[in-house]
């Protein structure tokens, strides 16, 4: 569960006042993580304006006008003459429908047309709309996001004291193994706190797309393996990159304590104010549309959508104006997004 923001900024002050008084920008600070986009929604400044709000497109009218455009198109080849409302729903297992791997796998030239609406204009009213999906989710994340990235940040700044105090001593460091511990026990803090925060952000996913308990959209979330994916990332955009950089500064120092030093200060600094909010902002995300796509049943027609504000690199390859099947992959090879680290997009489910 996300910590109270005033109880965590409490600890992580706490935290910087018990490091070395010789390294003090070193030590994490309380800063609060910046959310602007998000201050308004939490504060209900946007329902205080003078200004009426314009009606908006419903979520269900805009897919009510993708399904009858489709119902009019003509299909582009055999392949394509299957009528989507037809398609019978499979009993939904936990894991079908979390396992990437379980796919219907149709035909590469199966394609819908989607007459005058494209994906792009779907995009965009939903963006419009009081039921984004992308606002749900923005809304959902911003809490787990800020909270994420500090326990991140308290892990660093623990490890960060640590390797200090070891080259304070005398004897000399030569090797990354005298100043660090195992891949495997440097990476557990960081783990520990993806832990705490990770599944209510999967959890958020899968009710974004599925209105079944709780307790079995849990279970879903657990056998997709949903937060282990994001595991992964941890150790490799954190630990073996720092690992790396580290390795190459004691060679350079060759026995230097106080130039290895200098260069773990840097290091920290960048990973403090550079990566790690980035990092917990990806994974957040990356939870929450792996959670919705194991809450999906296997063969429910959704389509591709990117983020109306932010566009990604894979964005042409997976967009079309066409749905597909859950458990199939998209043109751009994928099954769900997120398809890159900065990827934004949603699958969202086409109502039968």
């Amino acid at each position: 569960m996300a910590e109270p923001v005033e109880n965590t900024v409490a600890t992580e002050s706490a935290v910087a006042d018990e490091s070395t008084a010789e390294q003090p920008d070193e030590q994490p600070d309380g800063d609060p993580v910046a959310v602007a986009p998000v201050v308004a929604l939490f504060a209900g400044e946007l329902e205080d304006r003078a200004e009426p709000k314009r009606a908006k497109p419903r979520v269900d009218d805009l897919f009510a006008k993708l399904r009858a455009a489709e119902q009019d198109a003509q299909p582009v080849d055999a392949a394509s003459t299957t009528d989507l409302a037809a398609v019978t729903e499979p009993e939904p297992t936990a894991a079908a429908a979390g396992d990437p791997a379980v796919s219907h796998e149709q035909d590469a030239t199966t394609e819908w047309s989607a007459g005058d609406v494209t994906a792009a204009e779907v995009a965009a009213e939903l963006a419009e709309s009081d039921e984004s999906p992308f606002l749900d989710r923005d809304e959902a994340l911003a809490p787990l996001e800020v909270a994420l990235s500090r326990r991140f940040k308290r892990a660093l700044a623990d490890e960060q004291n640590d390797v200090l105090d070891v080259l304070r001593r005398k004897d000399p460091v030569r090797t990354l193994a005298d100043l660090l511990p195992s891949n495997t026990d440097q990476v557990t803090p960081y783990l520990v706190a993806l832990r705490e925060e990770l599944p209510a952000a999967a959890i958020a996913g899968a009710r974004s797309v599925s209105e079944e308990e709780a307790e079995r959209l849990a279970r879903r979330v657990n056998d997709a393996g949903v937060v282990q994916d994001c595991e992964v990332v941890v150790s490799r955009d954190i630990v073996e990159p720092l690992r790396s950089r580290l390795e190459h500064a004691i060679a350079e120092a060759d026995g230097d304590n106080s130039a290895i030093a200098q260069t773990v200060r840097v290091l920290y600094r960048e990973w403090k104010t550079q990566l790690l909010d980035e990092l917990a902002e990806q994974l957040v995300r990356r939870a929450y549309a792996r959670g919705a796509y194991a809450a999906i049943v296997p063969g429910t027609p959704v389509r591709w959508v990117p983020d109306p504000v932010s566009r990604c690199a894979h964005e042409d390859a997976n967009v079309s104006n066409q749905p597909v099947r859950a458990g199939d992959r998209f043109p751009g090879g994928e099954v769900s997004p997120p398809s890159a680290p900065a990827c934004r997009c949603l699958l969202v489910v086409i109502d039968r």
